[in-house]
């Protein structure tokens, strides 16, 4: 059975980050449900996605990793490439 994000409730975080349009009040986990409320509820048909997120491990060190679901490496990289463009702008 897969989860269903279609009519998963706003939080009160994403709300206020959205209205605000301030991407620091977002937490990691607000952001991929908006994402998937997206996908699921048909607004969004994304063909391509990278996530790239940092955490900290146990040793405290910081670490990043991505999840990549794209055709291929040129994809990916016009997507990486599309955000920074995004983020700076």
């Amino acid at each position: 059975m897969t989860d269903d994000f279609a009519n998963h409730p706003v939080s009160i975080t994403e709300a206020k980050a959205d209205r605000e349009h301030d991407c620091t009040l977002w937490t990691p986990r607000d952001a991929l449900i908006s994402l998937l409320r997206d996908i699921d509820s048909g607004a969004v048909k994304p063909d391509a996605l990278v996530c790239v997120y940092r955490f900290e491990d146990d040793d405290g060190a910081m670490c990043s990793r991505f999840v990549n679901a794209t055709p291929d490496c040129h994809t990916a990289l016009r997507l990486l490439t599309r955000g920074q463009f995004l983020i700076m702008s």
